[in-house]
């Protein structure tokens, strides 16, 4: 393995994740299947820095180009914004970045050996230095329950690249665990035998649910599956639902033990006061998640904000009405505006769970954030019954 083929790869999930709406997360790991950890690693972070500066990088490449950007074989110019990335980020020496890239173009199309040369050397003479700055629509959205200080903090952290996060029973080597989240682990390198990539933040959910065995909970939209998998993991009997019928077909061969039923929680076909509990880890705009999806902010606007907020607003008056006297509903997004987190649970009697989780309280629940500790953004709310 070489470093050309780690630009190479590196270059493909840009090029996915741009034109085909991949997910960085999910096609990061298809790309780099096979290559040994450091390669990958390498791959993985180029990626995720051009992803997160693709805006910067198209200017850096047009005022280099002889060729306006929409006459650029695409192939080529998913190479080049990864080689800006590098020249823009990396401690690398630029010459090495240009021959690494130059190599992967002549591997692709000896014709784009040339031209990715002169327009990565240019760039290089320019010495760009990237760093995106947090749209103006999301510094509003959080204005209202955040100060200058703490946005500026979770965008700089939100720009990171993060350590793997698994879950799972034992002591996984090459893995340190996280204070506050009990099976939750993060590190580095091959995952072992009876563990699963989850974010400690999303262990903390399935913690906080507190499903104890013989207890009847319901997962309201609960594909992919991986807090369907915790909770089964606990010894509850899971209903698992969800809107989507490839989703959910697929949740389903990854959690067996679950009974899965494609289902629309606004509307579920199940009588009031049927579950000891309800897991709503409702559909947000995951902004949250930058540190792993950093395409998210270029695919979000307020107009998704707003909608979003009035669907988990449907989906917990749902959720409120399936849980018997006694249970509890566990309102879960991972995303930090006000009002798909404390907007949605205000007119509650919500609660933080009784954890002791990293993080801070927010309105009536729990922010989990990476400027706040070693996990995605997550809040997390109780309403009992």
């Amino acid at each position: 393995m070489t470093a050309a083929d780690a630009r190479a790869a590196a270059a493909r999930i840009v090029g996915r994740v741009d034109r085909e709406g991949a997910f960085s997360n999910v096609v990061s790991r298809t790309e780099t299947k096979g290559m040994n950890p450091s390669d990958a690693g390498v791959a993985r972070a180029i990626a995720y820095d051009a992803l997160r500066n693709l805006t910067q990088i198209d200017v850096e490449v047009d005022r280099a180009s002889k060729r306006p950007l929409d006459r650029i074989d695409r192939p080529l110019l998913d190479l080049l914004r990864v080689g800006v990335a590098e020249l823009g980020r990396s401690d690398r020496p630029d010459a090495l970045t240009v021959d690494a890239v130059v190599r992967a173009a002549k591997r692709s199309n000896p014709s784009y050996a040339p031209f990715a040369n002169a327009v990565l050397r240019k760039v290089a003479r320019s010495a760009p230095r990237l760093h995106p700055d947090m749209p103006a629509w999301l510094t509003a959205e959080m204005s209202s329950v955040f100060d200058d200080h703490e946005i500026e903090a979770f965008w700089e952290a939100s720009l990171q690249s993060p350590e793997l996060g698994i879950r799972g029973s034992g002591t996984p080597g090459g893995y340190v665990p996280v204070p506050g989240i009990e099976g939750a682990w993060l590190g580095s390198g091959p995952i072992p035998k009876g563990f699963e990539i989850q974010d400690p933040a999303s262990v903390a959910v399935g913690l906080a649910v507190s499903a104890r065995p013989g207890e009847v909970v319901l997962d309201m939209s609960a594909a992919p599956g991986g807090k369907t998998g915790q909770l089964v993991d606990d010894g509850a009997r899971v209903i698992a639902a969800d809107l989507h019928p490839r989703r959910t077909r697929q949740a389903a061969r990854r959690v067996p033990g679950a009974s899965w039923v494609i289902a629309d929680g606004r509307t579920a076909p199940f009588e009031p006061a049927t579950f000891d509990a309800v897991l709503l880890d409702a559909p947000c705009t995951g902004l949250g998640t930058l540190r792993r999806r950093p395409e998210i902010i270029r695919r979000t606007g307020t107009e998704d904000v707003t909608n979003l907020a009035t669907i988990a607003g449907d989906l917990l008056a749902s959720a409120i009405e399936l849980v018997r006297p006694g249970g509890r509903v566990v309102y879960s997004v991972c995303t930090v505006t006000p009002s798909e987190t404390v907007e949605v649970v205000a007119p509650y009697p919500a609660r933080p769970p009784d954890l002791q989780l990293p993080g801070r309280a927010l309105g009536k629940g729990w922010l989990l954030a990476p400027h706040l500790g070693p996990t995605d953004g997550m809040f997390i709310a109780i309403i009992d019954r």
